[in-house]
């Protein structure tokens, strides 16, 4: 049972050390492997293919009533364990296309992101402030575009005052959010780190950042308070986004959060 980042890690791994049919294997929810008898590891490959094996190789009878809606069900039911067992916050964000929509319109997606409460506090407190909706005002950040996409690297979102990227301003009573801590790294290889966006020291406020890739140049300046524990197809289709003068054309905004 694993989270879909650590599933993705956990995959890459198996692609370096024993690559084969590990390396045909996209983003789908299962991915089956076998050790055999004589200590190799052999992919078997998805749960279509898993079912398969099951039936003819392994002679269960019963095999073919698993389907794929089942195993996705199963998963999605584990997933939810999973979030909660951490003991930290999620919350998540729909990305929408925000431009005239069409037949042809770019479909991006949900990402998940979980928070380090306890390491920083105050940081995810603003975080989940902007993203939920309070009373019956609308959340801060619904609505607001992706003001800078550099491809690779990270997208930044975040300015509540004109989505023009020139602000940041924390939902919390104080002006700024200082850097509580440094301690997590910019360095995961598929990227779904979430930090701050700022200017100088201690000064946290609304607009943040999220990797697509390794970034560890941003160690100990930016501070890091939550990664992306779903929805890597959906930082894929942003990281791919047209852009003008790093800007998505057209723009791409925050549709829903919560």
């Amino acid at each position: 049972e694993l989270l879909e980042i650590d599933y993705l890690k956990k995959l890459m791994e198996l692609k370096k050390t024993h690559g084969g049919k590990f390396y045909g294997m996209g983003n789908t929810t299962h991915c089956v492997y076998i050790t055999r008898n004589n200590g190799k590891i052999e992919c078997i490959g998805d749960v279509k293919e898993f079912i398969n094996f099951a039936s003819e190789e392994c002679s269960l009878t019963e095999a073919e009533s698993g389907n794929s809606a089942s195993f996705e069900h199963s998963a999605r039911v584990q997933n939810s364990h999973l979030l909660l067992s951490s003991g930290n916050p999620v919350v998540y964000i729909d990305f929408i296309d925000g431009g005239k929509r069409t037949a042809k319109s770019p479909e991006y997606g949900q990402i998940i992101i979980e928070l380090y409460e306890k390491l920083c506090p105050r940081a995810c407190a603003n975080f989940m402030k902007l993203c939920c909706n309070e009373g019956k005002n609308e959340a801060l950040y619904l609505n607001n575009p992706i003001h800078r996409l550099v491809p690779g690297g990270w997208f930044q979102c975040g300015d509540i005052v004109d989505g023009s990227g020139g602000n940041s301003r924390s939902a919390l009573n104080t002006e700024k959010i200082e850097d509580e801590s440094f301690s997590i790294k910019f360095d995961a290889e598929l990227g779904g780190i979430v930090g701050y966006v700022s200017s100088e020291a201690h000064s946290n406020g609304s607009q943040f950042f999220v990797t697509l890739g390794q970034c560890d140049w941003l160690n100990n300046k930016f501070v890091a308070f939550g990664r992306v524990v779903q929805g890597y197809d959906t930082l894929k289709r942003i990281d791919n986004a047209p852009t003008k003068n790093q800007r998505p054309a057209p723009i791409i905004k925050i549709g829903a959060c919560g």
